[in-house]
């Protein structure tokens, strides 16, 4: 872990190598800080495999919202005459912001709304799976659709979910599925 120091320029008394490697995929830039003396590389992009081994402090800086990778209903199980578990997949973690409330079902043949508020809500932070337990909410048959709050989820960048994966965040995540 490497700490920060913000400080001035009015303080500098040294001065030293600044070097920007910028190019193509496999144009050797990570080969190329591998060879330099204090190196940190200050990164916003992935490819930094090459570097694996090397001891080389670095800032990664994430411009990337999170998505939802997949949507499971009672883990994924073709039965489906009650629901007692609803299971997103995120791109990466999100643990930091999720709560119970940030997800909301709506009946979509009578207009009925169901809150998870006192839904039970698990997360894997390995797999970045969050699981709202919802077998004590009685769900009657029909179509519904699963909203999940693109202003209510965030990474820990603070960046909002993207639901509709157009690259930015702050948009709804909806799923429909029929019980």
């Amino acid at each position: 872990m490497m700490a920060i120091n913000l400080t001035s320029t009015n303080t500098v008394k040294t001065s030293g190598v600044k070097i920007l490697a910028y190019g193509a995929s496999g144009s050797g830039k990570t080969s190329l800080i591998a060879t330099l003396p204090n190196s940190v590389i200050l990164s916003a992009e992935a490819g930094l495999l090459s570097l694996a081994g090397h001891d080389i402090p670095f800032i990664n800086i994430d411009d990337i919202p999170p998505t939802v990778a997949a949507f499971a209903i009672n883990d994924a199980l073709p039965q489906r005459s009650h629901i007692n578990s609803l299971a997103i997949t995120f791109s990466e973690d999100v643990w930091v912001s999720l709560d119970a409330t940030d997800m909301s079902l709506q009946n979509i043949t009578t207009p009925q709304s169901f809150s998870l508020a006192g839904a039970p809500l698990g997360y894997n932070p390995g797999t970045d799976i969050a699981t709202w337990m919802t077998a004590g909410i009685p769900l009657t048959d029909g179509n519904y659709v699963a909203t999940l709050s693109g202003a209510g989820v965030n990474d820990v960048a603070g960046l909002l979910l993207d639901g509709d994966g157009n690259g930015t965040g702050g948009d709804n995540y909806t799923f429909e599925f029929f019980v």
